[in-house]
């Protein structure tokens, strides 16, 4: 192997991890088997993420750092989140019904950063969620 080669071999290889480093855009796929609550699980985490309460899961939010989240135009088929939310509140409520086709719901999750290098250059942080529904009998 040639000079050359091993030294761009090198520039590729932190090029890439700065690539992975800076990503801010994750996808989340919700898996289990057929009437397993997958998209109850989806609406119930959704509906915190966007309300900002309850979030014993996030560490942003146990450090005040969390800002909000909100839905915004993503990729494919539209997980009916909405629809999802108004069944569950409903008097009595409603279970949805079974997922039957791949749909995706993308959040933008909005937070301060903890790193004085971002925190210099960008205090304010935006992770895209895409978070992916699909039918249990796909397993």
């Amino acid at each position: 192997m040639s000079i050359t080669r091993s030294l761009w071999d090198t520039i590729s290889s932190i090029e890439d991890f700065g690539e992975r480093l800076m990503d801010r855009h994750v996808r989340l796929a919700v898996t289990g088997l057929r009437r397993s609550g997958k998209t109850v699980f989806t609406t119930a985490l959704v509906h915190h993420l966007l309300r900002g309460h309850d979030l014993d899961f996030l560490k942003a939010a146990h450090e005040d750092r969390y800002l909000g989240a909100r839905i915004v135009k993503g990729d494919g088929e539209r997980f009916p989140f909405e629809t999802f939310e108004a069944d569950l509140r409903a008097d009595p409520p409603r279970w949805p019904k079974p997922t039957d086709r791949l749909t995706t719901l993308r959040l933008e999750l909005r937070y301060r950063t903890r790193s004085w290098v971002y925190g210099y250059l960008q205090p304010i942080q935006t992770l895209t969620v895409d978070i992916v529904d699909y039918p249990g009998e796909w397993l």
